[in-house]
């Protein structure tokens, strides 16, 4: 049911591209003893070619072609270079995935400063993709990021806070950060602040407030953000009850890739509100949801298969994205 449940901070979601290179085994070195590269003057304007026909290439799907330009470029000692592999390596988008590798391009690029790749290093720490979950690394990461103005990251840090997890949990801290990004217009600041004036977490409740900031990083396509507005219409606290407006919130929602969405939509016409009362689609819904990796979603198809006498096909389980998963219909948090 659309019961509603506590939210949790959440995290914007991380920039993941792709991509092949050769054997880059991890140097097993520390950030503060990675060997600095640097391009040197006669070198610049290949490199500028470079990493400009390799983004080109990339803007086409052509991950193979990038990489391989990338890695020309990322042998000239550039560091952006490096951080775009990391990326390809990431996503295995044309190559094999490979997190170690991934961490050792972001590793050589984090040393020359760029704030992009310290980010994509903090977030490998933060999540234990690839490697052990170290959220004091995380930290430190990020807040080299964050210092240096990348915006995302001072978000991340912002989680960091309000879970105490890499540093001493400081929800004032939090609300700073997130008010900091916001203020530059970043989806996840203006999110997690919304997540904060929801749930009363740090600041006197404020669902008004929340709906506003919500609405906010929802223009600019943030799931999360859309999928906790669409819980704010279809219970009525901080705007007027519309289930349709619920309904829209959540497809736009699941068109962007947040697979609990897909399911309320599918409690809407199961029970009929806001909507004509449907089992077939419901049980689509909850059959796409299912697929896109919500296990509660998967339980509700394949109920509403039985009790149809097995006529519909039941939907198989995908795996879960801990990221991506939400809680029963309700605002779904972080881990």
């Amino acid at each position: 049911m659309l019961s509603r449940k506590t939210a949790v901070l959440a995290i914007a979601a991380a920039l993941c591209l792709s991509l092949p290179a050769s054997s880059m085994a991890a140097s097993g070195k520390s950030a503060d003893s990675t060997p600095v590269i640097s391009v040197a003057p006669a070198d610049r304007a290949k490199v500028a070619e470079l990493l400009r026909d390799a983004e080109e290439a990339r803007s086409r799907k052509s991950y193979v072609e990038a990489s391989v330009l990338y890695r020309k470029a990322a042998d000239l000692g550039s560091a952006i270079a490096y951080n775009n592999l990391g990326e390809l390596f990431e996503s295995g988008q044309g190559m094999k995935r490979s997190t170690q590798n991934a961490e050792f391009c972001y590793r050589k690029a984090a040393a020359t400063g760029l704030h992009e790749a310290e980010y994509n290093l903090a977030r490998l720490y933060d999540y234990g993709v690839g490697v052990r979950a170290d959220y004091s690394k995380a930290a430190y990461w990020y807040r080299k990021a964050a210092d240096g103005g990348f915006t995302p990251a001072v978000s991340m840090l912002g989680v960091l806070y309000s879970y105490g997890r890499g540093v001493k949990k400081d929800l004032s801290e939090a609300q700073r950060l997130f008010e900091k990004a916001a203020a530059k217009g970043d989806p996840a600041g203006l999110f997690n602040l919304g997540v904060m004036y929801d749930t009363g977490s740090g600041v006197e409740a404020d669902p008004a407030k929340a709906a506003e900031l919500y609405r906010r990083a929802g223009d600019a396509r943030y799931s999360r953000a859309l999928f906790n507005l669409g819980m704010l219409y279809a219970s009525g606290r901080g705007v007027s009850l519309d289930y349709k407006k619920a309904m829209e919130c959540w497809k736009e929602s699941h068109e962007l890739g947040f697979p609990a969405a897909a399911y309320n939509i599918g409690i809407l016409y199961l029970s009929g509100k806001g909507v004509g009362s449907s089992k077939d689609e419901a049980h689509r819904w909850f059959a796409l949801s299912c697929r896109g990796g919500y296990r509660d979603a998967c339980s509700a198809a394949g109920s509403i298969g039985k009790k149809e006498g097995g006529r519909k096909e039941s939907a198989s389980a995908g795996k879960k994205d801990s990221r991506k998963g939400a809680a029963g219909g309700k605002q779904q948090s972080r881990r």
